[in-house]
């Protein structure tokens, strides 16, 4: 009998099955990491055995795993590894994420983060170079627009590229401003990248693994079980 017992048995809850001769379910059994029974409270409880582990979710919904089309898990999660989330709602919030990143490097190495979205800030604004010697004039920062076209640099990293206020805007990219001083303000524009692009880190196997790792749990918490 122990062969049928069910690991897990979850009951009193509102099932999606996603299957169109028996829509919605109430409970399912789990064995072995795999579903044995779905359908009521009586026919998963007959799989019930002293080791089962019982879940009431009172009624609760429940629906199969979400697949995502497109997202790239590969480098989204070696930029998790690499670099500090600044998805993030201030300016503030960005620099002491940054700032717990730079803790946590080496004299040398680069501060990198991700993500950014002038959009969600409440100051909705580019980064400036100001904002990010805030964080650290003695490491390079370099943070990147989530659009993937509009990069930020404070001073330390502006000059490892060998960027300077009399610097002319290189071919297919932009060097942004001040619009009062002429100054470079830190914000990088589309192929003005490359000259950085040469002097941050490189993503290797380990960074990788590291990186796929982390991101399927991600990915696993917010119900994702597929992607593409």
């Amino acid at each position: 009998m122990s062969d049928y017992t069910a690991d897990v048995i979850v009951i009193n809850t509102n099932i999606h099955t996603v299957n169109s001769k028996a829509p919605h379910a109430q409970s399912f059994a789990v064995k072995n990491g795999r579903f044995v029974s779905v359908g009521t409270n009586s026919d998963t409880q007959m799989l019930s055995g002293p080791n089962t582990e019982i879940l009431d979710l009172t009624g609760h919904t429940i629906v199969p795993g979400f697949i995502d089309a497109h997202i790239h898990v590969l480098s989204s999660g070696s930029r998790h590894v690499m670099a500090a989330d600044c998805d993030l709602r201030s300016i503030s919030d960005v620099q002491k994420a940054l700032k717990r990143r730079a803790e946590k490097t080496e004299s040398g190495n680069w501060v990198q983060g991700f993500k950014y979205d002038d959009t969600k800030t409440e100051e909705n604004r580019f980064l400036t170079t100001s904002d990010l010697d805030k964080v650290s004039t003695e490491l390079p920062i370099f943070v990147s627009h989530r659009a993937g076209h509009v990069y930020y640099a404070n001073s330390k990293a502006l000059s490892l590229a060998g960027y300077t206020d009399d610097s002319s805007d290189p071919h297919g990219g932009k060097l942004g401003r001040d619009p009062n001083t002429g100054k470079l303000n830190g914000v990088i524009y589309e192929r003005a990248v490359e000259a950085f692009r040469e002097l941050l880190p490189t993503v290797d196997a380990e960074d990788r693994r590291r990186g796929l790792k982390l991101i399927n749990g991600m990915l696993s918490e917010v119900g994702l079980t597929s992607v593409h």
